[in-house]
């Protein structure tokens, strides 16, 4: 027990002196810190580094009288990643320390010499949540100060704008069961800017004061803080006091002295310790707002809220609306994470999508809102929700999203403990990355569908899949939240367009990629059973970067190189290893093929080996590569090395059959080198062959690098006798440089070719020299270039920032001038070349470029007076004329450049345009180009006789399609000739007006056209004598479909309106329809060339379907009261009326009728097969009643008959029928026409213009198929055929039959006579015979006979041959001369015993039966003597009678007649009219009178 008792004792006694220690420790290190500055300098940065986090660090000064009650910091810093954004100095605080001993922090006066805040601090990366679960606790002590004074307050302007001074004054006391606030704060340069706060809190009362309010006058610091348009003066007042349990507060606000805000809040206890909210009121918000939510508030902004929140967590939605005018939201339900749920929440625009801007990393984005809205029912435990939200746009930094949908759904969400299964979508209709890359992978439309699994702590995903334009596929997988470790499995097929261009020509079909993905933490990633496929790339490989090393193989084969290389054929394989940390990766590659072809050359046993150690600071490795091409052996090998900072390659060999390069090089740590290389190719083909080119040529030279000083130099010979690839050459190249500063862009030397150039375009005899001295390299250029000399001469200057000076520069490219107007000095500075008036003057006009050119342009050209004829040098056809003048500006970028153009072609004019007779015109166009879209502003052609053409719209470049058109033309009083210089041979006339608008793309565009063409004519209808047409024409062209809306007038009546579909592409469908009328005038040129004239007037109401090669016309055509006249034929038909049907097939004539103008009528009807190909078949049935017809020569018949045409018409239709006469005519005529014989005239030693015209009016043979009209004709007159002439009387009658052809008409049968005579000299002879056939021709064949008997001779008188050259002759029984048998027919006695006047009578009777007409020897005398008539007679004694009569005037005639027996005797006629004439004479034997009455029938 004793022993216990000491031990206890002992125990005690120890642990009092182990307090009692640490006490005095405690003591030690308080009085340390508190008392010695070396102490203080550590307490601050031990509480600096509590204080502190990642984001924001916390730094004071040492503190000094810590425990005197004076404690004093002369400075504390805040900081962020970016630098400190406040500073507090001269910090003073007047406090008791033994106060801290009752628990209260009692403070006299705090105060700051400074407060200054330089800038807004950056958002943090990493926010610590706390946990809910426990109350907050209670301060652990009391606070009271007496006195807060912060006098000077600054905020820099960048946070609000501009330069704020602001003072601080108040106090707080926290010590008792009260809490009080009071708060005081003034503008020091403006005093009406003050605010204040005065808050009182009685717990013990359950009384709540709050009285805060701020007033401040335009451009205040709130205003700014807020970004208000303006900075308005802004005052605002927040009243309320009460017991919590019912506390009611009210929030006024102005702006510029107008109410925008009055808000009513309230707040009551009520039962289960829940807490009621009520909030009403509103105003015009937006007044107060920045500009994130502005557009939000917009309008009269009404705020009703009630809720009540529950101890447990529930709160009860009553009223949550939320109205202004852009949005409508809408709250209403109840949220328990323990409960029964019932929310609905909703969000919509009350004018379209609403709009709202948000910074996002400190970026602003914005964002249309369509709507939102969420749903949430049912348990906590299996809650069902379903969210949507609608977006028209997103507006990011990251690119422009639109048509976004997103949607959620669950219906087993355990809210308490935050599991269960979301089934989610997203779509986007529209995706434009700001990235380039991204861009062109994700392409709208987008779709992604992700099945979520919740399970705390992992997320889970089931195959969520994903599908766009270019890239889809699926995704598996889990995210463990504990270990920050994401597990999971995917598959992508991606379209070869996402790759970046050069390597998407390189793939077909799809590519697809799979693998397996594990991250356990940042410092862990591996990516395993990576296998890619496609047609142009396999490959399977693992990679594994851990703890900043890599771990990784790639091995696969390019199945077809050629896809690779364009002229290459076969396949490689390759295998790729990687081992060691990042900053040293050991790398080993193999690429060998067995069998290859490299532009037809044979590639045998290829192997490339690179090992090594990827440092970018100390690189090493080793190269070889072995084959053979073509037979030749391939050996390359190089070795890399690091040594203090240098790397060499102190042994590079090449040798490629005969071609060979040797050297070794030393790079500088500033990777400058140093060192030299011989090479020498003969055979050029050989190394281009390994590139898969074709080149050919030698070279051979050496490089040598020295590295002096600092200074890097080389000196480069070179020389071969031609380079060439493809249609590029270089002849004799000879180099001779020395560059004794690479970096200086410093050389001189020369470089000399015989020729350089591509196909006919080339320098010939090129020789460029180079001069260094100082900062400058002077170049001296000069070479033949199209047969001219081309100089220029310049200098390349390094002093004072980089720039190229050109001083002359001079030209003749096809025998045009082009001369530097003046030298130019053009600085480059970052990659940007400035340009100040670089001016070449070619013919009496220049073009001026001014401006800046990099990676950014502002460059604008100024083109004045430029000659068009400059165009002719390339196109001489054009013969183009005029001066053009204007500017083209270009700004934007390199890869997306904006340009703009504003030209103008003055007095312009082409060679066909001139020979069409067109006046000089005037074309202005104006313009842009950016973002793929080419601006077509103003464009306008005007010229003489009111031509004006402008047109404007645009044309949108697609890098995935055809540009679209959106094109509008506007033409006025163009004139239509302007088509005669591209169809000379149109002859188009009148003026056209209208407009076009195109769409769509050039291969499928979309036209709308309304045109009108006035005073419409072209050669055809001119030459054809039609007046002028007005022509209007509206319609589309698309789809390769015309359709046309056509009215047509003019043209001395043509009124023709219609239209309809034309297709222009398979079968050519047709779909039109016309109506109207036209006259028949407008073929009176036509018809006149073949003797005919049609009058009136026809109508057509028509409609054309089926195809262009097999069109179906239905419909009707008519014509009532016209007239066709044949004058060839003397031939009229009046009243002409005219009916035909179209069915599509057949043309139906229901109606064609005429009446002759000799007399009778004649109708035509039947059908005419329409269908092409047909021949157009006929069965036609023409009638004639009594129909009249005479050619006015030779026969003139009444006829009647049914008459048909029936079969093909182009090709031997049959013309049929009968055709019975009842009385016809055959006049022999009395003389016969004069021949007349064509004279042969030859054009000798013509000029070349003659014979081409001569050429060009001669008629082209005529071919076609069509078969000669077939005849079958069957014609009847049983008498009534009358033949007279020359003497002839006769009457005949028959029948015939003519067939054969139209052109071999076979005609058979005949007339015989009736009855008939013949009357010669007052001789009266009958005919006892004759007939008339036709002799297989259309012209009868007279054969008639009259026989008398004179002194008893027997006289026969014989008509034959054809009817309008008959043959008429004499015979006798017994024979006697024909001269002696017409003496004896005629006058009755021998030829010997005629006087000399009947030999002359008897001569004119032979003249007259012959058909001489007029060469008889008494016309001959009548003429002679003036007088109208004179005749012999020779009476039955053989006494002689000779009569002279003339007409005194129309009425009188007189005549005289001596001999006979009567003796000499004169007589006068004299016509009274109206058939009565008088008549007196007086004579040897005396005088005679009488009246006389003559009519004729």
């Amino acid at each position: 027990m004793t022993l216990m008792m000491s031990l206890t004792r002992w125990i005690l006694k120890a642990a009092l002196a182990a307090v009692a220690i640490l006490f005095v420790m405690a003591l030690g290190v308080v009085l340390f810190v508190a008392l010695t500055p070396f102490g203080g300098d550590i307490a601050a940065t031990r509480i600096s580094a509590l204080v502190s986090t990642p984001d924001r660090q916390v730094t004071f000064s040492r503190p000094e009288g810590l425990l005197t009650g004076d404690l004093r910091i002369d400075s504390l810093t805040l900081s962020d990643e970016m630098g400190a954004y406040a500073q507090i100095g001269g910090i003073k605080v007047d406090w008791s320390p033994t106060a801290l001993v009752s628990g209260v922090f009692r403070a006299e006066h705090v105060s700051a010499e400074t407060v200054h805040f330089l800038r807004t601090p950056e958002p943090p990366k990493t926010i610590k949540t706390q946990s809910t679960s426990e109350s907050g606790s209670p301060l652990p002590v009391g606070v009271r100060v007496a006195q807060i004074d912060l006098p000077d307050i600054n905020l820099s302007q960048a946070l609000s704008g501009r330069d704020f001074s602001l003072s601080l004054k108040g106090s707080i006391d926290a010590t008792g069961p009260n809490i009080a606030l009071n708060l005081q704060a003034t503008r020091k340069d403006e005093a009406d800017a003050k605010a204040f706060a005065d808050i009182l809190y009685a717990p013990s009362e359950n009384r709540l004061t709050l009285k805060a309010s701020v007033s401040e006058p335009q451009g205040g610091l709130l205003a700014r803080l807020l970004r208000l348009p303006g900075a308005p003066a802004v005052q605002l007042a927040l009243d309320g006091e009460g017991p919590l349990s019912n506390w009611a507060g009210k929030l006024n606000g102005s702006v510029d002295g107008s109410p925008v805000i009055s808000v009513d809040g309230k707040h009551v206890l009520v039962a289960n310790g829940a807490h009621r909210l009520e909030v009403v009121g509103g105003g015009q918000l937006a007044s107060l707002m920045p500009p994130a939510f502005r557009q939000l508030f917009d309008g009269t902004t009404n705020i009703n809220v009630a809720a009540t929140y529950a101890p447990s967590g529930r709160i009860d939605i009553e009223k949550g609306d939320l109205a202004s005018g852009a949005v409508r939201i809408a709250a209403k339900g109840a949220w328990d994470p323990k409960g029964d749920n019932s929310l609905t929440a909703s969000l919509t625009g009350t004018k379209g999508p609403v709009a709202v801007a948000w910074p996002i990393n400190g970026q602003e984005s914005r964002f249309s809102f369509e709507s939102v809205n969420f749903t949430l029912t049912g348990a906590a435990t299996s809650a069902r929700f379903n969210a949507t939200a609608a977006l028209n746009a997103a507006e990011l930094p990251q690119g422009r999203f639109n048509q976004i949908r997103l949607q959620a759904e669950s219906e087993d969400l355990n809210l308490i403990t935050r599991s269960g299964s979301i089934r989610s979508r997203f779509t986007a209709g529209q995706l434009n990355f700001a990235d380039d890359n991204l861009d062109r992978l994700i392409r709208g439309p987008l779709t992604l569908d992700a099945p979520l699994r919740l399970a705390p702590p992992a997320i889970g995903l089931d195959a969520a899949t994903f599908e766009s334009a270019g890239l889809s596929g699926t995704v598996s997988g889990a995210f463990d939240t504990s270990k920050q470790a994401v597990t999971g499995n995917f598959r992508l097929f991606a379209n070869p367009i996402v790759l970046p261009p050069a390597l998407a020509s390189k793939f077909e079909g799809t590519i697809a990629a799979e693998g397996y993905v594990e991250t356990l933490s940042s410092d862990r990633v591996s990516v395993e059973n990576l296998v890619i496929k496609s047609n142009a790339l396999e490959a399977r490989g693992n990679v594994l970067l851990e703890n900043g090393k890599v771990t990784g193989r790639l091995a696969g084969r390019l199945p077809d190189i050629k896809r690779w290389l364009k002229d290459a054929e076969g396949a490689a394989g390759f295998d790729i290893s990687a081992d060691g940390p990042l900053a040293a990766v050991g790398i080993k590659a193999v690429v060998n093929s067995a069998d290859a072809r490299l532009v037809g050359r044979k590639l045998e046993d290829l192997s490339f080996r690179l090992e090594g150690t990827a440092n970018p600071n100390a690189p090493q490795g080793h190269v070889t590569a072995t084959g053979s091409l073509d037979g030749q052996a391939i050996r390359i090998n190089a070795d890399v090395a690091s040594a203090q900072g240098r790397t060499s390659a102190p042994a590079i060999t090449a040798e490629i059959g005969p071609n060979k390069l040797n050297g070794a090089l030393t790079f500088s740590p500033d990777f400058m080198p140093a060192g030299k290389i011989d090479f020498d190719f003969p055979d050029v083909s050989l190394l281009a062959a390994l590139a898969a080119q074709q080149a050919q040529g030698d070279i051979k030279g050496s490089a040598t690098f020295t590295n002096t000083a600092g200074k890097s130099a080389a000196v480069i010979k070179a020389s071969g006798s031609a380079l060439r690839r493809g249609s590029l050459e270089v002849l004799k190249p000879d180099i001779d440089l020395t560059i004794p500063d690479l970096r200086a862009l410093a050389a001189e030397g020369a470089i000399r070719a015989a020729r350089l150039g591509a196909g006919s375009v080339g320098l010939n005899d090129l020789t460029l020299g180079i001069t260094h001295g100082g900062t400058t390299t002077a170049f001296d250029l000069a070479a033949q270039y199209d047969n001219a000399p081309l100089t220029a001469t310049g200098a390349l200057e390094t002093g004072g920032g980089l720039a190229v000076g050109i001083n002359t520069f001079a030209a003749a490219p096809r025998s045009i001038p082009v001369r530097l107007t003046a030298p130019t000095r053009i600085p480059i500075e970052n990659g940007t070349a400035r340009l100040n008036g670089l001016t070449i003057a070619t013919g009496s006009g220049s073009v001026s470029v001014t401006g800046s050119a990099g990676s950014a342009l502002d460059l604008t050209a100024t083109i004045n007076a430029l000659p068009a004829s400059l165009i002719n040098s390339f196109a001489p056809a054009l013969n183009a004329a005029g001066t053009i003048s204007g500017t083209i500006s270009a700004t934007g970028t390199t890869s997306a450049p904006a340009v703009r153009y504003d030209l103008e072609w003055s007095d312009a004019q082409l060679r066909q345009m001139r020979d069409a007779g067109i006046a000089p015109f005037r074309l202005a166009a104006a313009g842009s180009f950016a973002n793929g879209t080419i601006a077509l502003d103003n464009t306008r052609m005007t010229g003489a006789d009111g031509l004006d053409v402008t047109a404007n719209g645009r044309v949108i470049l697609q890098n995935d399609g055809p540009p679209a058109l959106d094109i509008n033309a506007n033409a006025k009083a163009v004139p239509a000739g302007l088509a005669n210089a591209f169809a000379p041979g149109l002859g188009a006339r009148g003026t056209i007006s209208g407009s076009v608008v195109a769409t769509g793309t050039p291969q499928a565009p979309a036209v709308r056209y309304d045109l009108a063409w006035k005073n419409a004519a072209v050669t055809q209808t001119a030459s054809a004598g039609i007046a002028t047409v007005d022509i209007t024409a509206n319609g589309t062209f698309q789809d390769n479909q015309v359709a046309v809306d056509l009215r047509l007038a003019g043209g001395g009546g043509i009124s023709l309106a219609g239209g309809g579909s034309v297709a222009l592409t398979g079968d050519k469908a047709l779909g039109l329809k016309f109506n109207g009328q036209f006259p028949f005038s407008v073929l009176a040129s036509q018809l006149a060339s073949q003797g005919f004239v049609l009058d009136g007037i026809g109508k057509v109401d028509l409609a054309i379907g089926g195809t262009a090669a097999a069109p179906a016309i239905t419909g009707t055509a008519s014509s009532s009261g016209a007239r066709l006249v044949d004058a060839r034929r003397n031939l009229a038909v009046n009243e002409l009326a005219v009916n035909v049907a179209f069915d599509g097939q057949t043309a139906n004539i229901s109606r064609l009728t005429g009446k002759l103008s000799g007399g009778g009528t004649v109708s035509v009807l039947g059908t005419v097969g329409i269908t092409p190909g047909s021949g157009f078949p006929a069965d036609l049935r023409i009638t004639l009643a009594k129909a009249v017809y005479a050619d006015g020569n030779m026969i003139a018949a009444t006829a009647d008959g049914a008459l048909t045409v029936t079969g093909p018409l182009t090709s031997g239709p049959t013309f049929g029928g009968k055709l019975t006469l009842t009385k016809a005519a055959i006049t022999v005529p009395a003389r016969l026409p004069t021949s007349l014989a064509s004279i042969d005239i030859k054009h000798r030693n013509a000029p070349g213009a003659v014979l081409r015209q001569m050429e060009e009016i001669r008629p082209k043979t005529a071919k076609g198929t069509s078969e000669p009209l077939i005849l079958n004709l069957q014609i009847s007159a049983p008498n009534g055929i009358f033949v007279r002439g020359r003497g002839i009387d006769a009457e005949l009658g028959g029948d015939l039959a003519i067939t054969g052809t139209a052109i071999a008409p076979v005609v058979s049968g005949g007339f015989k006579m009736r009855r008939g005579r013949i009357v010669i000299l007052a001789k009266r002879l009958d005919f006892t015979s004759g007939d008339i056939t036709f002799g297989g021709g259309l012209i009868p064949v007279l054969n008639m006979e009259a026989t008398t008997t004179s002194a008893q001779t027997t006289i026969t008188v014989d008509v034959t041959g054809i009817a309008n050259d008959p043959t008429i002759t004499f015979s006798s029984s017994p024979a006697l001369p024909q001269d002696e048998v017409l003496a004896r027919l005629i006058f009755g006695q021998s030829m010997s015993r005629l006087s000399p006047l009947q030999i002359a009578q008897l001569a004119d009777a032979v003249t007259q039966l012959a058909g001489g007409g007029s060469g008889s020897l008494l016309e001959t005398l009548r003429n002679n003597l003036g007088v109208d008539d004179l005749d012999i007679n020779t009476d039955e004694t053989g006494q002689t009678t000779v009569s002279v009569g003339r007409y005194i005037n129309n009425r009188t005639y007189f005549q005289v007649e001596q001999g006979g027996a009567n003796g000499a005797q004169a007589t006068i006629n004299l016509d009274v009219g109206k058939g009565v004439k008088l008549k007196a004479g007086a004579g040897t034997e005396g005088g005679t009178a009488g009246i006389f009455y003559e009519r004729e029938y």
